[in-house]
């Protein structure tokens, strides 16, 4: 089982979202790495509630938080983005 408040916690979004191929300002925008945008503002980045969350706001994307982005980015179930 996984402790999934720990894995949102510890894990750095931002990092995650610049290793999938894109620069994220000072604002948390840049280009969307899941849909290969050209706009830099349609993927955002923000903290709520004590966690980071993304959003695309271009693409059929979604939004979520680091684990749905790591789904998303690599095609996996949550079992395997967890791990």
């Amino acid at each position: 089982m996984f402790d999934v408040n720990s894995i949102i916690q510890s894990s750095d979004l931002r990092q995650m979202a610049e290793k999938a191929g894109t620069e994220i300002d000072n604002h948390g925008r840049g280009k969307c790495p899941l849909h290969g945008g050209d706009n830099d503002n349609a993927f955002s980045i923000f903290h709520k509630d004590g966690r980071d969350y993304w959003k695309c706001f271009t693409a059929d994307c979604g939004s979520g938080d680091v684990i749905t982005f790591v789904q998303k980015w690599q095609g996996l179930n949550f079992k395997d983005a967890c791990a």
